[in-house]
């Protein structure tokens, strides 16, 4: 782990991340994705986001669009969709 990569996980907790999670999105997402199908997975990467790209952060982790390019370290994300899947569990009474 780089220097700047320790500096994130210490700043913003990176155990709380991982690979297989899929976080809600802040900003809007672009046609055409919508906020009820679309998540955001962490890529793995963590590097100083450019314009356009998504990153995950916050105390209640969740996904932003960098408006420009930013100066410090994030995990940098993708975008996915999906959908909620509900299962039926019999109640073994």
């Amino acid at each position: 782990m780089t220097d700047d990569a320790q500096l994130l996980a210490d700043r913003h907790d990176l155990r709380r991340l991982t690979r297989g999670g899929r976080y809600p999105l802040w900003d809007l997402p672009p046609m055409p994705f919508n906020t009820r199908t679309t998540r955001a997975r962490w890529t793995g990467e963590v590097r100083r986001p450019l314009k356009g790209e998504w990153y995950l952060s916050g105390a209640v982790i969740a996904a932003y669009k960098a408006p420009a390019n930013l100066s410090h370290d994030f995990a940098i994300a993708e975008l996915v969709q999906g959908r909620t899947v509900s299962t039926w569990v019999d109640d073994p009474r």
